[in-house]
């Protein structure tokens, strides 16, 4: 960012979609370009939250924080399949869906359970990617590359398959599905909320952003 935005006299003006950063380093931009002087978060449209418990999921004493509580449920059988029946469910009703997931190995595991899903994540080269947009539904993505930016205009189903607490991330993530498009169903995001404490937690810090957001905000039971 220092060599395509070096410090020179004189004034400037930027534009960023993500003003905050997960990392904290937003005093970085901030040196070379100034303090934010306006903020506008509105966007074309308003998807409901959607947050469906999930009961019966009890991680055994190896499991005892957030990096090895995101392994384990993305490799329980039942987890990815409650996921995948709710993947299959919105495709039926004609949506056009994405998964999201902090966990490559879930993407890939889905993919398989079914096979006319695509995954996306960070080895998969940019061409294949844009083709895999165009084309698939539904499609795996990996949480990192959605914060990033995946854009597919159509898409009106978001299902987090993995939780986070972060505000900045949730603003990036619920941002996929608010892009207008001809014809497209009311966008819904759905957060899979295991039985957990931890799981739960997050779940709560979501529907607070969600609210101060001005979304409308749904608790389901599987």
């Amino acid at each position: 960012f220092c060599k395509a935005a070096d410090i020179f006299p004189g004034r400037r003006i930027a534009l960023t979609a993500t003003a905050k950063r997960s990392d904290g380093l937003e005093k970085i931009y901030q040196y070379h370009l100034g303090e934010v002087f306006h903020t506008d978060l509105r966007q074309d449209l308003k998807p409901t939250i959607v947050f469906l418990d999930l009961p019966g999921f009890d991680p055994p004493g190896s499991v005892y924080d957030d990096v090895s509580l995101k392994t384990w449920l993305s490799r329980n059988p039942d987890f990815n399949a409650l996921a995948a029946k709710e993947v299959r469910t919105a495709v039926a009703k004609g949506r056009t869906v994405m998964l999201l997931s902090h966990r490559i190995e879930q993407l890939v595991t889905l993919e398989q359970m079914i096979p006319e899903g695509r995954a996306i994540y960070g080895t998969i080269k940019l061409e294949e990617r844009d083709d895999i947009l165009r084309t698939a539904n539904p499609i795996f993505a990996s949480m990192s590359l959605a914060q990033e930016g995946l854009d597919r205009p159509q898409l009106d189903t978001l299902v987090c398959a993995t939780l986070f607490s972060n505000p900045n991330a949730f603003q990036q993530v619920v941002g996929r599905a608010q892009r207008e498009f001809a014809g497209k169903k009311n966008p819904v995001v759905v957060f899979l909320v295991p039985d957990i404490n931890r799981c739960k937690n997050q779940a709560r810090r979501l529907a607070s952003f969600a609210r101060k957001a001005g979304y409308p905000v749904e608790n389901h039971r599987a």
